[in-house]
């Protein structure tokens, strides 16, 4: 196999792919008032996992589990392969900068602008209905946000409202021909 045909540990490392046996084996799930289903997409015609809830702050899945972990991923670009379903969205990845400080970044359809603080940046969304691919390059946000460098992702949490397919890490943007949707 021609080296170049399936992406190396050290460009690609993918955390929740919805076609895996168990695709949540890694994640923690909290489930009050609302759902988190697997279920066949139409339009993809593959098992896709639904996150709905009215409330986003009782509803999410979070990796790692444990607490006083770290996913401790250095690859800089976040990428969601996700279906907007026509509600509000949200996901915080947690990250640790060169200056040894744990920074949140607060992605989110329900904003409209951008919001920096010490350590929690919020960054408004915006996707089209149907299938989206998104991408954060956390490097290129913790120098603007911060004026610091990127060092790994500590935490991931998705919260509603949405259709998930595949959630990855990779070190260059968009690196196939999908359409992607940049947060701004």
């Amino acid at each position: 196999m021609d080296k170049n045909s399936q992406p190396s540990q050290e460009t690609f490392q993918s955390i929740f792919y919805s076609q895996e046996e168990r695709p949540l084996k890694a994640w923690k799930k909290t489930v009050m008032n609302g759902q988190i289903t697997r279920l066949r997409d139409i339009d993809m015609q593959c098992p896709v996992l639904e996150l709905v809830s009215a409330s986003q702050a009782m509803c999410f899945i979070m990796t790692p589990v444990e607490l006083g972990k770290s996913l401790a991923i250095t690859l800089p670009i976040l990428v969601f392969l996700v279906k907007c379903i026509g509600k509000a969205f949200t996901f915080e990845v947690q990250i640790l900068d060169d200056q040894n400080i744990r920074r949140r970044f607060r992605v989110t359809s329900s904003e409209t602008k951008s919001n920096v603080s010490p350590f929690v940046t919020t960054i408004p969304l915006r996707m089209m209905l149907g299938w989206n691919k998104i991408e954060i390059n956390l490097a290129h946000f913790t120098k603007e946000a911060y004026g610091t460098k990127y060092v790994e992702t500590v935490r991931l949490q998705v919260h509603p409202n949405i259709r998930i397919r595949r959630i990855y890490f990779t070190s260059s943007e968009n690196s196939d021909e999908t359409p992607s949707v940049h947060a701004s």
